[in-house]
Protein backbone atom coordinates (compact mmCIF):
# COMPACT_ATOMS: atom_id res chain seq x y z
CA UNK A 1 0.00 0.00 0.00
CA UNK A 2 1.62 3.29 -0.90
CA UNK A 3 0.46 6.75 0.51
CA UNK A 4 0.32 10.40 -0.35
CA UNK A 5 -0.74 13.35 1.56
CA UNK A 6 -1.31 16.73 0.69
CA UNK A 7 -2.66 19.71 2.59
CA UNK A 8 -2.57 23.86 1.60
CA UNK A 9 -3.64 26.05 4.19
CA UNK A 10 -4.35 29.96 3.58
CA UNK A 11 -5.64 32.26 5.93
CA UNK A 12 -5.60 36.48 6.76
CA UNK A 13 -3.91 37.37 9.89
CA UNK A 14 -5.23 40.13 12.19
CA UNK A 15 -3.76 43.67 11.13
CA UNK A 16 -4.37 42.63 7.20
CA UNK A 17 -1.53 39.78 6.93
CA UNK A 18 -2.24 36.49 5.50
CA UNK A 19 -0.06 33.38 5.49
CA UNK A 20 -0.34 30.01 3.21
CA UNK A 21 1.12 26.68 4.87
CA UNK A 22 1.74 23.58 2.52
CA UNK A 23 2.80 20.31 3.12
CA UNK A 24 2.95 17.11 0.82
CA UNK A 25 4.60 13.82 1.79
CA UNK A 26 4.24 10.64 -1.23
CA UNK A 27 5.95 7.02 -0.67
CA UNK A 28 8.90 5.81 -2.66
CA UNK A 29 6.47 3.89 -4.35
CA UNK A 30 3.54 6.07 -4.60
CA UNK A 31 2.22 6.30 -8.86
CA UNK A 32 1.82 9.71 -9.13
CA UNK A 33 3.14 12.91 -9.92
CA UNK A 34 5.11 13.60 -6.26
CA UNK A 35 6.80 10.68 -5.64
CA UNK A 36 9.49 9.68 -2.81
CA UNK A 37 9.20 13.03 -1.11
CA UNK A 38 8.24 15.44 1.53
CA UNK A 39 7.96 18.97 1.48
CA UNK A 40 6.76 21.64 3.63
CA UNK A 41 6.31 25.49 2.83
CA UNK A 42 5.35 28.74 4.73
CA UNK A 43 4.58 32.01 2.87
CA UNK A 44 4.22 35.21 5.70
CA UNK A 45 2.84 38.73 5.33
CA UNK A 46 2.63 41.17 7.44
CA UNK A 47 1.63 45.04 6.75
CA UNK A 48 3.60 47.56 9.28
CA UNK A 49 2.62 50.42 8.00
CA UNK A 50 0.55 51.47 5.06
CA UNK A 51 3.79 51.45 2.35
CA UNK A 52 5.81 48.89 4.23
CA UNK A 53 5.57 44.95 4.46
CA UNK A 54 7.23 42.39 5.96
CA UNK A 55 7.33 38.77 3.83
CA UNK A 56 8.64 35.36 4.98
CA UNK A 57 9.52 32.37 3.16
CA UNK A 58 10.47 29.13 4.82
CA UNK A 59 10.61 26.11 2.59
CA UNK A 60 11.93 22.37 3.47
CA UNK A 61 12.14 19.23 0.84
CA UNK A 62 13.60 15.56 0.98
CA UNK A 63 13.84 12.88 -1.10
CA UNK A 64 14.88 9.44 -0.91
CA UNK A 65 13.02 9.33 1.52
CA UNK A 66 14.13 5.40 2.63
CA UNK A 67 17.49 6.23 2.36
CA UNK A 68 18.18 3.84 -0.62
CA UNK A 69 22.08 3.49 -1.43
CA UNK A 70 21.17 2.41 -4.82
CA UNK A 71 20.00 6.11 -5.53
CA UNK A 72 22.82 8.71 -6.14
CA UNK A 73 21.68 10.62 -3.26
CA UNK A 74 19.31 11.68 -0.29
CA UNK A 75 18.99 15.39 -1.02
CA UNK A 76 17.79 17.41 2.34
CA UNK A 77 17.09 21.06 1.06
CA UNK A 78 16.02 24.15 3.03
CA UNK A 79 15.62 27.52 2.50
CA UNK A 80 14.76 30.42 4.41
CA UNK A 81 14.19 34.56 3.58
CA UNK A 82 12.64 37.63 5.22
CA UNK A 83 12.49 40.78 3.65
CA UNK A 84 10.86 44.19 4.15
CA UNK A 85 9.58 46.30 1.36
CA UNK A 86 8.50 50.04 0.75
CA UNK A 87 6.74 51.37 -2.13
CA UNK A 88 6.51 54.65 -2.96
CA UNK A 89 3.33 56.32 -4.28
CA UNK A 90 5.53 56.90 -7.43
CA UNK A 91 5.93 52.75 -8.19
CA UNK A 92 9.16 52.71 -6.77
CA UNK A 93 10.23 49.51 -4.67
CA UNK A 94 13.03 49.31 -2.36
CA UNK A 95 13.49 45.82 -0.54
CA UNK A 96 15.93 44.48 2.42
CA UNK A 97 16.43 40.85 2.29
CA UNK A 98 18.17 37.99 4.07
CA UNK A 99 18.85 34.44 2.55
CA UNK A 100 20.01 31.21 3.45
CA UNK A 101 20.34 28.09 1.78
CA UNK A 102 21.22 24.52 2.87
CA UNK A 103 21.71 21.18 0.53
CA UNK A 104 22.53 17.76 2.47
CA UNK A 105 23.19 14.87 1.29
CA UNK A 106 21.66 11.98 3.67
CA UNK A 107 24.21 9.19 2.30
CA UNK A 108 26.63 7.72 4.40
CA UNK A 109 29.29 8.74 1.86
CA UNK A 110 27.54 12.26 1.02
CA UNK A 111 28.43 13.87 -2.46
CA UNK A 112 27.38 17.45 -1.06
CA UNK A 113 26.73 19.39 1.77
CA UNK A 114 26.66 23.15 0.75
CA UNK A 115 25.63 26.12 3.48
CA UNK A 116 24.67 30.02 1.73
CA UNK A 117 23.79 33.04 3.58
CA UNK A 118 23.36 36.35 1.59
CA UNK A 119 22.01 39.70 1.81
CA UNK A 120 19.66 41.83 -0.68
CA UNK A 121 19.15 45.02 -1.24
CA UNK A 122 16.77 45.63 -4.51
CA UNK A 123 15.06 48.92 -5.94
CA UNK A 124 12.44 48.71 -8.73
CA UNK A 125 10.56 51.22 -10.43
CA UNK A 126 7.21 50.49 -12.59
CA UNK A 127 5.20 52.35 -14.84
CA UNK A 128 2.35 51.33 -17.23
CA UNK A 129 3.92 49.19 -19.81
CA UNK A 130 7.63 49.56 -18.24
CA UNK A 131 9.52 47.39 -15.68
CA UNK A 132 13.18 47.76 -14.41
CA UNK A 133 15.10 46.33 -11.37
CA UNK A 134 18.43 46.33 -9.73
CA UNK A 135 19.82 44.68 -7.17
CA UNK A 136 22.97 43.41 -5.28
CA UNK A 137 23.73 40.76 -2.84
CA UNK A 138 26.44 39.20 -0.69
CA UNK A 139 27.30 36.92 1.30
CA UNK A 140 29.16 33.57 1.80
CA UNK A 141 29.09 30.09 0.76
CA UNK A 142 30.49 27.16 2.68
CA UNK A 143 31.20 23.46 1.27
CA UNK A 144 31.63 21.50 4.45
CA UNK A 145 32.68 18.47 2.78
CA UNK A 146 35.97 20.38 1.37
CA UNK A 147 35.64 22.68 4.34
CA UNK A 148 36.08 25.32 2.24
CA UNK A 149 34.27 29.08 2.29
CA UNK A 150 33.83 31.40 -0.04
CA UNK A 151 32.82 35.43 -0.43
CA UNK A 152 29.92 35.51 -3.19
CA UNK A 153 28.45 38.34 -4.67
CA UNK A 154 25.89 38.67 -7.41
CA UNK A 155 24.83 42.10 -9.09
CA UNK A 156 21.96 42.03 -11.17
CA UNK A 157 19.67 44.58 -13.40
CA UNK A 158 16.83 43.45 -15.77
CA UNK A 159 14.67 46.03 -17.53
CA UNK A 160 11.32 44.79 -19.33
CA UNK A 161 9.18 47.04 -21.97
CA UNK A 162 5.83 45.72 -23.16
CA UNK A 163 4.59 48.33 -25.72
CA UNK A 164 1.08 45.88 -26.07
CA UNK A 165 -0.03 42.42 -24.78
CA UNK A 166 1.54 41.00 -28.15
CA UNK A 167 5.10 41.57 -27.78
CA UNK A 168 7.23 42.48 -25.02
CA UNK A 169 11.40 43.18 -24.76
CA UNK A 170 13.72 42.63 -22.20
CA UNK A 171 17.08 42.97 -21.34
CA UNK A 172 19.36 41.80 -18.43
CA UNK A 173 23.25 41.83 -16.93
CA UNK A 174 24.47 39.72 -13.96
CA UNK A 175 28.05 40.53 -12.32
CA UNK A 176 28.74 37.30 -9.97
CA UNK A 177 31.98 37.24 -7.97
CA UNK A 178 31.13 33.21 -6.96
CA UNK A 179 33.77 31.44 -7.38
CA UNK A 180 32.39 28.16 -9.04
CA UNK A 181 33.85 25.44 -10.43
CA UNK A 182 33.20 26.44 -13.88
CA UNK A 183 34.53 29.91 -13.71
CA UNK A 184 37.86 28.77 -12.88
CA UNK A 185 37.26 31.04 -9.59
CA UNK A 186 36.93 34.55 -11.79
CA UNK A 187 34.53 37.00 -11.78
CA UNK A 188 32.06 35.74 -14.28
CA UNK A 189 29.31 38.71 -16.17
CA UNK A 190 26.19 37.29 -18.29
CA UNK A 191 24.01 39.71 -20.24
CA UNK A 192 21.24 38.89 -22.46
CA UNK A 193 18.28 40.26 -24.49
CA UNK A 194 14.93 38.81 -25.12
CA UNK A 195 11.92 38.92 -27.19
CA UNK A 196 8.66 37.76 -27.14
CA UNK A 197 6.42 38.51 -30.39
CA UNK A 198 2.91 37.22 -31.09
CA UNK A 199 3.19 37.59 -34.99
CA UNK A 200 -0.61 36.07 -35.75
CA UNK A 201 -3.43 34.91 -34.35
CA UNK A 202 -1.90 30.81 -33.97
CA UNK A 203 2.12 31.93 -34.23
CA UNK A 204 4.55 33.22 -31.66
CA UNK A 205 7.99 34.25 -32.28
CA UNK A 206 10.84 33.96 -29.33
CA UNK A 207 14.17 35.68 -29.44
CA UNK A 208 17.27 34.91 -27.43
CA UNK A 209 20.72 36.59 -26.93
CA UNK A 210 22.71 36.11 -23.68
CA UNK A 211 26.53 35.63 -23.23
CA UNK A 212 28.59 34.61 -20.42
CA UNK A 213 31.90 36.00 -19.74
CA UNK A 214 34.30 34.66 -17.44
CA UNK A 215 37.04 38.18 -16.83
CA UNK A 216 40.14 37.26 -17.30
CA UNK A 217 39.86 34.41 -19.40
CA UNK A 218 38.17 34.54 -22.97
CA UNK A 219 38.81 30.46 -23.05
CA UNK A 220 35.52 29.86 -20.90
CA UNK A 221 33.24 32.69 -23.17
CA UNK A 222 30.19 31.73 -24.74
CA UNK A 223 26.95 33.48 -26.66
CA UNK A 224 24.18 31.94 -27.67
CA UNK A 225 21.59 32.78 -30.29
CA UNK A 226 18.08 31.16 -29.84
CA UNK A 227 15.11 31.53 -31.95
CA UNK A 228 11.91 29.42 -31.59
CA UNK A 229 9.13 29.76 -34.23
CA UNK A 230 5.76 27.93 -33.62
CA UNK A 231 2.29 28.17 -35.38
CA UNK A 232 -1.13 26.31 -34.98
CA UNK A 233 -2.79 25.64 -38.40
CA UNK A 234 -6.58 25.59 -38.51
CA UNK A 235 -6.80 21.81 -39.20
CA UNK A 236 -5.10 21.66 -35.80
CA UNK A 237 -1.77 20.95 -37.33
CA UNK A 238 1.44 22.31 -36.04
CA UNK A 239 4.97 23.61 -36.76
CA UNK A 240 7.48 24.04 -34.45
CA UNK A 241 11.17 25.47 -35.66
CA UNK A 242 13.70 26.24 -32.85
CA UNK A 243 17.35 26.87 -33.30
CA UNK A 244 20.57 27.68 -31.44
CA UNK A 245 23.99 28.76 -32.22
CA UNK A 246 26.90 28.85 -29.69
CA UNK A 247 29.74 30.28 -30.23
CA UNK A 248 32.66 30.23 -28.39
CA UNK A 249 35.45 32.47 -27.26
CA UNK A 250 38.84 32.85 -29.09
CA UNK A 251 41.20 30.70 -26.74
CA UNK A 252 38.41 27.77 -26.43
CA UNK A 253 39.04 24.26 -27.08
CA UNK A 254 35.21 23.72 -28.01
CA UNK A 255 34.11 24.36 -31.40
CA UNK A 256 31.27 26.31 -32.00
CA UNK A 257 28.24 24.45 -32.54
CA UNK A 258 24.56 24.62 -34.39
CA UNK A 259 21.62 23.13 -33.41
CA UNK A 260 18.24 23.10 -35.09
CA UNK A 261 15.23 21.27 -35.06
CA UNK A 262 11.54 21.07 -36.69
CA UNK A 263 8.61 19.31 -35.42
CA UNK A 264 5.83 19.36 -38.02
CA UNK A 265 2.63 17.65 -36.20
CA UNK A 266 -0.22 16.65 -38.28
CA UNK A 267 -3.28 15.05 -36.82
CA UNK A 268 -4.87 12.55 -38.83
CA UNK A 269 -7.67 9.49 -38.85
CA UNK A 270 -6.34 5.94 -39.57
CA UNK A 271 -8.31 3.75 -41.79
CA UNK A 272 -10.06 1.88 -38.97
CA UNK A 273 -11.24 5.63 -37.85
CA UNK A 274 -10.72 8.01 -34.47
CA UNK A 275 -12.57 6.72 -32.04
CA UNK A 276 -15.86 8.71 -31.18
CA UNK A 277 -15.93 7.64 -27.43
CA UNK A 278 -13.25 9.51 -26.69
CA UNK A 279 -11.69 13.39 -27.11
CA UNK A 280 -8.69 15.18 -26.21
CA UNK A 281 -7.93 18.22 -24.69
CA UNK A 282 -4.54 20.18 -25.56
CA UNK A 283 -3.42 23.57 -24.44
CA UNK A 284 -0.42 25.58 -23.03
CA UNK A 285 0.59 27.72 -20.56
CA UNK A 286 2.03 30.86 -21.38
CA UNK A 287 3.31 34.39 -19.22
CA UNK A 288 0.85 36.90 -20.10
CA UNK A 289 3.67 39.93 -19.88
CA UNK A 290 6.60 38.43 -21.66
CA UNK A 291 5.00 35.46 -23.58
CA UNK A 292 7.24 32.82 -22.11
CA UNK A 293 6.07 29.26 -21.72
CA UNK A 294 5.92 28.24 -18.06
CA UNK A 295 7.15 24.73 -17.29
CA UNK A 296 6.08 22.17 -14.69
CA UNK A 297 2.61 23.54 -14.24
CA UNK A 298 0.44 21.70 -12.97
CA UNK A 299 -3.38 21.34 -13.84
CA UNK A 300 -6.25 19.05 -13.08
CA UNK A 301 -8.80 18.57 -15.57
CA UNK A 302 -12.13 17.44 -12.78
CA UNK A 303 -9.27 15.85 -10.45
CA UNK A 304 -6.85 14.32 -13.44
CA UNK A 305 -3.42 15.65 -13.80
CA UNK A 306 -1.41 17.11 -16.14
CA UNK A 307 2.16 18.90 -16.35
CA UNK A 308 3.56 21.63 -18.55
CA UNK A 309 6.54 20.67 -20.51
CA UNK A 310 9.42 23.24 -21.34
CA UNK A 311 7.50 24.69 -23.83
CA UNK A 312 4.58 24.92 -21.64
CA UNK A 313 2.51 22.76 -23.46
CA UNK A 314 0.04 19.71 -21.27
CA UNK A 315 -1.84 17.02 -22.83
CA UNK A 316 -5.27 14.86 -21.58
CA UNK A 317 -5.28 12.32 -24.05
CA UNK A 318 -8.78 10.34 -23.94
CA UNK A 319 -11.23 11.68 -22.27
CA UNK A 320 -15.03 10.94 -22.02
CA UNK A 321 -17.23 13.06 -24.19
CA UNK A 322 -18.81 15.90 -21.42
CA UNK A 323 -18.23 18.91 -19.42
CA UNK A 324 -14.96 19.06 -17.86
CA UNK A 325 -13.19 21.54 -15.32
CA UNK A 326 -9.75 22.29 -15.50
CA UNK A 327 -7.83 24.33 -12.87
CA UNK A 328 -4.35 24.83 -12.46
CA UNK A 329 -2.75 24.43 -9.09
CA UNK A 330 -1.33 27.86 -7.78
CA UNK A 331 2.08 26.64 -6.00
CA UNK A 332 3.10 25.60 -9.77
CA UNK A 333 3.13 29.04 -11.33
CA UNK A 334 4.73 30.99 -8.28
CA UNK A 335 4.14 32.81 -5.67
CA UNK A 336 1.87 36.03 -6.48
CA UNK A 337 0.86 34.70 -9.93
CA UNK A 338 -2.51 33.74 -11.07
CA UNK A 339 -4.30 32.87 -14.42
CA UNK A 340 -5.80 35.41 -16.64
CA UNK A 341 -9.36 33.65 -17.16
CA UNK A 342 -11.42 32.88 -14.00
CA UNK A 343 -10.55 29.08 -12.50
CA UNK A 344 -12.10 26.40 -12.71
CA UNK A 345 -12.40 26.94 -16.40
CA UNK A 346 -15.40 24.77 -18.15
CA UNK A 347 -14.16 22.77 -20.89
CA UNK A 348 -16.62 20.83 -22.91
CA UNK A 349 -15.56 17.77 -24.74
CA UNK A 350 -16.59 16.02 -28.25
CA UNK A 351 -16.13 12.28 -29.35
CA UNK A 352 -13.12 12.02 -31.75
CA UNK A 353 -12.48 15.59 -31.66
CA UNK A 354 -9.34 17.37 -30.07
CA UNK A 355 -10.06 20.94 -28.30
CA UNK A 356 -7.50 23.43 -27.29
CA UNK A 357 -6.88 25.96 -25.22
CA UNK A 358 -4.43 28.99 -23.85
CA UNK A 359 -4.31 29.71 -20.34
CA UNK A 360 -2.17 32.79 -19.73
CA UNK A 361 -0.94 33.29 -16.26
CA UNK A 362 0.18 37.03 -14.93
CA UNK A 363 1.22 38.98 -11.32
CA UNK A 364 -1.65 39.31 -9.04
CA UNK A 365 -2.78 42.81 -7.41
CA UNK A 366 -3.98 43.28 -3.55
CA UNK A 367 -6.56 45.52 -2.67
CA UNK A 368 -6.56 46.58 1.39
CA UNK A 369 -7.91 49.31 3.17
CA UNK A 370 -10.54 50.04 5.73
CA UNK A 371 -13.48 51.60 6.45
CA UNK A 372 -13.24 54.99 8.88
CA UNK A 373 -15.89 57.20 11.13
CA UNK A 374 -15.02 60.40 10.97
CA UNK A 375 -16.34 62.65 13.84
CA UNK A 376 -15.92 66.73 14.29
CA UNK A 377 -12.87 67.89 15.99
CA UNK A 378 -14.27 69.85 18.17
CA UNK A 379 -15.92 67.98 21.94
CA UNK A 380 -18.70 70.30 22.34
CA UNK A 381 -21.61 68.96 20.98
CA UNK A 382 -23.30 71.65 20.28
CA UNK A 383 -20.29 72.74 17.81
CA UNK A 384 -20.04 69.61 16.02
CA UNK A 385 -21.58 70.81 12.84
CA UNK A 386 -24.37 72.42 14.59
CA UNK A 387 -25.98 75.74 13.87
CA UNK A 388 -28.09 77.15 16.53
CA UNK A 389 -30.37 79.85 15.89
CA UNK A 390 -33.41 81.49 18.34
CA UNK A 391 -35.07 84.70 17.28
CA UNK A 392 -31.54 87.24 15.83
CA UNK A 393 -29.45 84.79 18.02
CA UNK A 394 -27.59 81.91 16.12
CA UNK A 395 -24.41 80.79 17.10
CA UNK A 396 -22.56 78.34 14.46
CA UNK A 397 -20.00 75.56 14.25
CA UNK A 398 -18.43 77.21 11.20
CA UNK A 399 -14.75 76.16 12.97
CA UNK A 400 -15.89 72.56 13.12
CA UNK A 401 -17.39 72.56 10.09
CA UNK A 402 -14.48 71.37 7.95
CA UNK A 403 -11.85 70.02 10.30
CA UNK A 404 -12.77 66.09 11.24
CA UNK A 405 -10.73 63.53 12.91
CA UNK A 406 -10.86 59.59 12.82
CA UNK A 407 -13.07 58.28 15.47
CA UNK A 408 -12.55 54.08 15.18
CA UNK A 409 -13.02 51.45 12.06
CA UNK A 410 -16.38 50.78 11.31
CA UNK A 411 -17.18 46.64 11.63
CA UNK A 412 -18.94 44.00 9.86
CA UNK A 413 -19.30 46.02 6.38
CA UNK A 414 -19.57 44.17 3.25
CA UNK A 415 -17.73 45.27 0.69
CA UNK A 416 -18.46 43.55 -3.23
CA UNK A 417 -15.36 44.27 -5.19
CA UNK A 418 -16.93 42.51 -9.23
CA UNK A 419 -15.59 42.81 -12.42
CA UNK A 420 -16.56 41.08 -15.81
CA UNK A 421 -15.09 37.62 -14.56
CA UNK A 422 -16.28 37.24 -10.59
CA UNK A 423 -17.90 38.77 -7.98
CA UNK A 424 -15.13 38.62 -3.66
CA UNK A 425 -17.64 39.51 -0.92
CA UNK A 426 -15.79 40.14 2.12
CA UNK A 427 -16.85 41.52 6.03
CA UNK A 428 -14.51 44.22 7.54
CA UNK A 429 -12.51 43.00 10.78
CA UNK A 430 -13.24 44.60 14.19
CA UNK A 431 -10.87 47.57 13.35
CA UNK A 432 -12.27 48.06 9.98
CA UNK A 433 -10.17 46.80 7.51
CA UNK A 434 -10.86 44.79 4.51
CA UNK A 435 -8.47 42.94 2.04
CA UNK A 436 -8.75 41.24 -1.27
CA UNK A 437 -5.53 39.09 -2.14
CA UNK A 438 -4.33 37.94 -5.02
CA UNK A 439 -6.42 39.68 -7.31
CA UNK A 440 -6.44 39.54 -10.89
CA UNK A 441 -5.58 42.54 -12.86
CA UNK A 442 -8.08 44.64 -14.53
CA UNK A 443 -10.84 46.72 -14.40
CA UNK A 444 -13.16 46.29 -10.75
CA UNK A 445 -16.06 48.18 -9.20
CA UNK A 446 -16.09 47.85 -5.13
CA UNK A 447 -19.63 48.41 -3.38
CA UNK A 448 -19.94 49.41 -0.19
CA UNK A 449 -22.82 48.20 1.43
CA UNK A 450 -22.70 49.55 5.01
CA UNK A 451 -26.18 49.07 7.06
CA UNK A 452 -24.94 50.05 10.24
CA UNK A 453 -23.43 53.22 9.95
CA UNK A 454 -23.79 55.35 13.04
CA UNK A 455 -26.68 57.58 13.57
CA UNK A 456 -26.33 60.85 11.84
CA UNK A 457 -23.19 59.77 9.61
CA UNK A 458 -23.39 58.90 5.47
CA UNK A 459 -20.73 57.06 3.55
CA UNK A 460 -18.88 59.81 1.55
CA UNK A 461 -18.65 57.45 -1.19
CA UNK A 462 -20.12 53.96 -1.44
CA UNK A 463 -19.07 53.20 -5.26
CA UNK A 464 -15.25 52.94 -6.27
CA UNK A 465 -14.07 52.35 -10.13
CA UNK A 466 -10.81 51.11 -9.69
CA UNK A 467 -7.51 49.92 -11.82
CA UNK A 468 -5.40 47.33 -10.69
CA UNK A 469 -2.00 46.56 -12.68
CA UNK A 470 -0.54 43.24 -12.83
CA UNK A 471 1.75 42.92 -9.23
CA UNK A 472 0.18 45.99 -7.92
CA UNK A 473 -0.78 46.27 -4.17
CA UNK A 474 -3.63 49.65 -3.61
CA UNK A 475 -4.62 50.67 -0.59
CA UNK A 476 -7.59 52.49 0.27
CA UNK A 477 -9.80 54.77 2.80
CA UNK A 478 -13.76 54.69 2.62
CA UNK A 479 -14.24 57.65 4.97
CA UNK A 480 -17.79 57.65 6.94
CA UNK A 481 -18.86 61.12 8.05
CA UNK A 482 -20.60 62.93 10.48
CA UNK A 483 -24.05 64.97 9.11
CA UNK A 484 -23.58 68.66 9.65
CA UNK A 485 -27.40 69.39 11.50
CA UNK A 486 -28.86 72.57 12.29
CA UNK A 487 -30.86 72.88 16.09
CA UNK A 488 -33.87 75.80 15.57
CA UNK A 489 -34.83 77.05 19.46
CA UNK A 490 -38.86 77.56 18.52
CA UNK A 491 -39.69 78.56 21.96
CA UNK A 492 -38.62 77.84 25.73
CA UNK A 493 -38.59 73.95 25.72
CA UNK A 494 -38.85 72.96 22.51
CA UNK A 495 -36.09 71.96 20.03
CA UNK A 496 -36.38 71.27 16.52
CA UNK A 497 -33.32 69.33 15.10
CA UNK A 498 -33.21 69.80 10.92
CA UNK A 499 -30.66 67.96 8.87
CA UNK A 500 -29.14 70.16 6.28
CA UNK A 501 -27.94 67.00 4.53
CA UNK A 502 -24.52 65.47 3.00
Amino acid sequence: MTMHTGSIFTAPLNGGGSYRLEYIYAEPEFPGYYQDKEYISGNFFFPIRKELTLNATIRQEKNNLDLDPLLESAALSRYGQIGLNYRFKTGTTISIESRFRTREDRLAGPDFDDRELTHKVRLGQSFKKLFFNVSAELGKAKDRLKDQTSDLGIYEGSFYFMPTHNQSYGSYVRYSTYKDPESEGRDTINTGLTGAFKIAKRANLRLKLDRYHIIGNDSGDRHNFDLALNYLFPNKSRISAHGRHTLYGRNSDQEDETAFIVEFTVPFGLPVGRKRSIGMLEGYVRDQETGQPIKNAILRLSGVPAVTDSDGEFTFPALKPGAFYLNIDSASIGLERIPVQRTPLKVDIEGGKETSIEIGITKSADLTGKVMVYEFAEEDGLQKGFSISKGEKKATGEEGKGKMVEACGLANVLLEFKSKLEIWRVLTDRKGRFRFDDVRPGQWTLTVRADNLPEYHYLEKDIFEIELAPGEKKEMLIRVLPRKRTIQIIEQGEILIEEEGK
